[in-house]
This record gives structure tokens, C-alpha cells and sequence, in this order.
């Protein structure tokens, strides 16, 4: 297992990465909401695999994202690249 040491940044692939390790969290929650991967595809006008693409965390679209995020899905599943804090700044602090 790959360690990383305090105040590094994560990289994209790693925020992937935990976003598939939650994949199973994200459909509970838009289940318990009555969303699917489908309805959130049909309400963005895009194919349903490019959503699950984003829940597996092998895409980052925002536009997704921000779906899942207005679907309800807890942020904390959602490893979003543009919420996550830049090391650094706050080690500067």
C-alpha cells in the first residue's frame, strides 16, 4: 500500500480511486432520494455511463458531480478535484 505523507496533495487518480472504494454509498443514497444513474443522466441530457463513469471515479465531471451533489449524495462520497483543499495552504496557516 502506498503511503502518503502529511500536507501532500491528493492527485485526480487518487480521488478517483476513493470515490470507487464509496461507488456502492453513491447509488444507496440516490436510491433513498428515488434517483438512478438514469435519471441523472436524462436530467443532464448525457448517456447513463457517463454518470456511472463519474460515480467510479474514473471521470470528474463537474457537471455530474454537481448532479450527485444536488441529488443528495453526501459530499463526503463525492471526492470532488474542485473542493479538495490545496496542501499547503493550510499547513501555511
Amino acid at each position: 500500500m502506498n503511503r502518503r505523507r502529511a500536507g501532500t496533495p491528493l492527485t485526480r487518480a487518487e480521488l478517483g480511486a476513493q470515490r470507487c472504494g464509496v461507488a456502492k454509498r453513491i447509488y444507496e443514497a440516490l436510491q433513498r432520494k428515488g434517483r438512478t444513474a438514469g435519471i441523472v443522466a436524462e436530467e443532464l441530457g448525457i448517456s447513463e455511463s457517463a454518470v456511472c463513469a463519474t460515480v467510479r471515479g474514473c471521470n470528474h465531471s463537474e457537471r455530474v458531480l454537481d448532479a450527485l451533489r444536488g441529488a443528495g449524495v453526501p459530499e463526503r462520497y463525492l471526492f470532488d478535484p474542485r473542493r479538495m483543499a490545496p496542501a499547503g495552504k493550510e499547513a501555511a496557516a
